[in-house]
């Protein structure tokens, strides 16, 4: 909670959400559909439409001004979510203000334990991408029957 009382600063956890999904899934780390800005937000958060809608309001207008909602140019109905210059400052800034916090812990910590910490972090990562694709076969699976 520390590391991402860090992180976020003044947003909420669905601004800041919705920020670092563009940044880091999106197209080239700057834009990304609203529809699927949406379907990670639910699936993250249980959120509604308007709330998505709300917390997106907010970051394009001031004081904040940290994306831009446009059209679509390949489709009238649908609006591409991007990140402002002033937005990917943010990011930037809070990506360094991450790395010094981190930093302070592991300055403070036995090597060891940051071994046996990153071999855990790894074999949870390892282990929850098999059990996330078991689930997705089986899904696909169901569907088939």
């Amino acid at each position: 909670m520390a590391i991402e009382d860090v992180l976020r600063d003044r947003l909420s956890r669905k601004q800041f959400a919705i920020l670092w999904l563009i940044h880091s899934e999106g197209d080239g780390g700057l834009r990304m559909r609203r529809k699927q800005i949406e379907a990670a937000m639910r699936r993250w958060f249980e959120v509604s439409s308007p709330a998505i809608s709300q917390a997106l309001r907010v970051l394009a207008r001031p004081p904040l001004e940290l994306i831009e909602v446009r059209v679509d140019p390949n489709s009238g109905r649908e609006r591409v979510v991007s990140l402002t210059p002033a937005g990917v400052r943010f990011l930037e800034e809070t990506t360094a203000r991450a790395e010094r916090f981190v930093g302070k812990l592991v300055a403070e910590s036995p090597v060891e334990l940051i071994r046996q910490s990153s071999a855990f972090f790894r074999r949870s990562s390892e282990g929850l991408r098999k059990v996330s694709a078991r689930s997705r076969l089986r899904a696909i699976r169901g569907l088939e029957d």
